[in-house]
């Protein structure tokens, strides 16, 4: 199968199947990232609060695009 045709069959999907997709690509990348575990956990460790992004101001990016 190429890339094209997988392509093609992603777009068929519903925008739930495509999310979830997409979710699961991220994993992957992330689980073949070594640097991944740790920038996660400095970013849970964060204690500057201007760092931090609200709900209301994750909303703001997420609509951005």
């Amino acid at each position: 199968m190429t890339v094209q045709q997988i392509k093609k069959e992603l777009k068929a999907l519903s925008p739930k199947e495509q999310r979830e997709l997409a979710t699961y690509l991220v994993r992957l990348q992330n689980a073949r990232d070594p640097d991944y575990r740790r920038r996660l956990a400095q970013w849970r460790d964060d204690r500057v609060r201007s760092h931090w992004l609200t709900p209301d101001g994750a909303d703001k990016r997420l609509s951005k695009n």
